[in-house]
């Protein structure tokens, strides 16, 4: 789905949920409804479509969601949706993000019982009353329960990326002061951790007063204080540690960036930390090789010693080929030229194309007939640019492990990304099965995506991942490091596992636009986490 649909879709679809909401006109929200629907099934670039005015001809799409699409390519955000969520209690809107309520129930639970709160909805679904309410039954309330848990726990964080755009800035503000001679990023980021809680610094200056009283202003922190956390923006913390000297710079900078674990075993106090001022010095005394900041894990306390595991130098230029990317001929934004032309413009030398298979029918997945014609357009391009492009697919894990389209038909494709889109509720039984099925067809190459997880938004689903992982080796199956910062996944904590046992590892983008090429450089962060 290409991002100005989906931004489009996001925003009728919350007017929709508020007119309901508000007790609005029937016919207003059957319209808004149809306008989502039609939209829904458009194929076409949507801007064009209103740039021409072709979309305002569409039958179904009448002023006044003209004027919300209008608002969207003009001003960025719907007007109409800021003056509808000024008149609905902020709790309403709030309670339509939690996982497994959906509007027709949060609707319900708001007329009939006054719920307008997420703490309000927490109560009275611990409270057992929930369960008198037709349609809820005991399970659906202890799953709500656990949605709620995990939404008020993700609340606290961010993700990797957008930190990064954060460090960027405030680094950026550093480089600004003559008096600050040395500075870093530290911490959670600096150990590039895929969800981020605080953001952590350290500088060094020899004026640390001054510099202080500027950062308060430029930061918007009036509270700041040295080696103190403050709230930054609404969501997370930021501390920033202050040194005079080269030596103590350098021992903050080691203990801060962590982990606990690693800082615990690796202790300061257990040497003599004169004359360090980097850590490779730091390294050197405790008699071992240097480690990555990434790498500083528990998890890798145990391979300490092993050189497999030793600080990895991969980086993007590193990447010859280009994996598991989408166009529009499923749900990416951009076409398949354009999207090649971007990895070449990025160094890349071969392409694998994975649009959506047929059961993913929200991600407009492709019909026979239409990987066919996908097939003579990739041999076009390829020869307009002269370069490789494999036909992949993503196809889509169904519900007894079987891959979508039969196995005759996957012998169209040259490369084969299996992933589950769907029926995320298995139990660990039954969806450890259906994994080790698809990953033993032997069209499969890659695992794709291997536990389902939207980072700060759904969890991974219950499976075996050690079985899996065995699986794949067996198989000659390669697993995803999916570098889509939404993702990340396979989980950096099972690919130390996965690693001992010589598992194959593919970083993906899985991009859905030019822009989105180059996510790579985030699943090699996470990928360095295990050397």
């Amino acid at each position: 789905m290409n991002e100005d649909k989906q931004q489009i879709l996001a925003i009728l679809d919350e007017i929709t949920y508020l007119f309901e909401l508000k007790g609005e006109n029937v016919f207003k929200i059957s319209a808004f409804k149809k306008a989502y629907s039609i939209i829904s099934g458009i194929q076409d670039d949507l801007s064009h479509l209103y740039e021409s005015g072709q979309l305002a001809q569409m039958k179904g799409i009448g002023k006044g969601i003209l004027s919300v699409i209008a608002d969207y390519f003009n001003l960025g955000y719907s007007t109409a949706l800021r003056e509808i969520k000024a008149e609905v209690p902020e709790g309403l809107i709030e309670i339509n993000k939690i996982r497994g309520l959906g509007p027709k129930k949060a609707i319900q639970l708001y007329f009939e019982f006054g719920i307008t709160s997420i703490s309000k909805l927490e109560n009275f679904c611990n409270s057992g009353e929930i369960t008198k309410v037709k349609g809820f039954t005991e399970a659906s309330a202890e799953k709500l329960i656990e949605s709620i848990r995990l939404y008020k726990q993700n609340q606290n964080f961010i993700r990797l990326d957008v930190a990064g755009f954060l460090v960027d800035e405030i680094l950026g503000i550093f480089a600004t002061f003559p008096e600050v001679e040395e500075y870093s990023v530290t911490g959670e980021y600096r150990r590039n951790m895929e969800v981020i809680s605080t953001l952590e610094f350290v500088i060094m200056t020899v004026e640390p007063e001054s510099v202080l009283h500027e950062l308060r202003t430029l930061l918007d922190v009036p509270d700041l204080e040295y080696s103190k956390p403050s709230s930054f923006g609404d969501k997370i913390d930021i501390i920033v540690h202050c040194e005079t000297n080269n030596n103590e710079y350098c021992l903050t900078l080691y203990r801060t960036t962590g982990s606990k674990d690693f800082v615990q075993k690796y202790n300061l106090t257990d040497i003599n930390t004169k004359g360090l001022f980097s850590e490779h010095d730091v390294f050197k005394r405790f008699n071992l090789p240097y480690f990555n900041p990434e790498m500083r894990e528990n998890e890798l306390l145990p391979f300490v010693g092993d050189e497999r595991f030793y600080s990895s130098d991969l980086q993007l230029s590193d990447f010859k080929g280009c994996f598991h990317f989408h166009t529009n001929y499923s749900d990416g934004s951009n076409t398949l030229s354009e999207m090649v032309e971007a990895g070449l413009a990025m160094g890349y030398k071969y392409f694998a194309v994975c649009d959506h298979s047929k059961a993913s029918f929200q991600a407009s997945g492709m019909w026979e007939d239409k990987v066919f014609k996908q097939k003579e357009v990739i041999s076009s391009v390829a020869k307009e640019l002269k370069t490789t492009i494999f036909h992949g697919i993503e196809a889509d894990i169904l519900r007894d492990g079987t891959l979508d389209y039969g196995d005759e038909f996957l012998k169209n494709f040259d490369f084969v990304v299996a992933s589950i889109h769907s029926r995320f509720s298995l139990n660990k039984e039954e969806m450890t099965a259906r994994i080790l099925r698809a990953v033993e067809n032997p069209h499969t190459d890659v695992l794709g995506h291997p536990s389902g997880r939207i980072l700060l938004e759904r969890p991974e689903f219950e499976a075996d991942f050690d079985k899996i992982i065995d699986a794949c080796c067996a198989n000659n199956v390669a697993i995803e490091i999916n570098a889509s910062t939404y993702r990340l996944d396979l989980d950096w904590r099972r690919i130390f596992k996965a690693r001992d046992k010589n598992c194959i590892f593919s970083i993906n983008p899985d991009a859905h636009s030019t822009t989105q090429l180059g996510s790579v450089r985030y699943g090699i962060k996470i990928a360095k986490k295990q050397g």
